[in-house]
């Protein structure tokens, strides 16, 4: 009884920690920046690493935990401070054509 219990608490607080929404950048060939979270996120960025030598092709937006509520779209910027040229992305893939140099993103 007493595993059943701690069993049960242990998958609670793991299930708790669950991100609400996950975001994956991928370029051309294949490298993927991931980032996740819970909640709305005003403006982030990515990081140097990523946008000094990658342009971005896709984008995967999956908002859906049901623990938290989710942001239901994600805004992506050319500029650092989500400034210049954006896109708004929903739920799922997303695919930009041409291929985009993204260096921040909202979700909201």
């Amino acid at each position: 009884m007493k595993f059943t219990t701690s069993l049960f608490a242990t998958a609670a607080i793991v299930a708790t920690g669950a991100s609400a929404w996950s975001l994956d950048f991928q370029d051309g060939t294949g490298h993927i920046w991931k980032t996740h979270g819970t909640g709305d996120v005003d403006c982030r960025h990515l990081s140097k690493d990523w946008w000094g030598k990658y342009n971005t092709k896709n984008i995967y937006f999956d908002p859906s935990t049901p623990l938290h509520s989710d942001p239901t779209k994600v805004t992506v910027y050319e500029g650092k401070d989500c400034d210049g040229s954006n896109w708004g992305l929903k739920k799922g893939a997303n695919t930009l054509s041409p291929v985009k140099n993204i260096k921040s993103y909202r979700l909201h």
